[in-house]
């Protein structure tokens, strides 16, 4: 396991405590793919799936895939994929690859 000290976030001359956080939901099309990209580059920890898996998953998956980002008046802080499966009558967001019909429980 690798461990590593988080550098301190210094509040920003403009930010606000009353901005509270921000999250965005988007289809995992270029754009979002994009920033995903941009996002786990400058992240200070690789993320669990890396963007060309994502990428894969995406273009392949019977499911639609998402990439959700959390933010806050400072920037960036989350990006996580997940995809939109039936379960019953509901429609559930989960992580990709679990118990999925393509790759099985393989992919995690």
């Amino acid at each position: 396991m690798t461990v590593s000290n988080q550098p301190e976030r210094t509040p920003s001359a403009t930010a606000s405590p009353a901005a509270g956080l921000t999250v965005e939901l988007r289809p995992a099309d270029r754009a979002a793919l994009a920033l995903y990209r941009e996002d786990s580059a400058a992240s200070c920890f690789m993320p669990a799936q890396s963007p060309e898996w994502v990428s894969a998953w995406a273009r392949h998956s019977v499911h639609e895939t998402l990439i959700v980002r959390l933010s806050d008046s400072e920037g960036h802080l989350l990006s996580l994929p997940l995809e939109l499966a039936a379960q019953g009558r509901f429609r559930v967001a989960r992580f990709i690859g679990e118990n999925n019909t393509i790759m099985g429980k393989i992919a995690n």
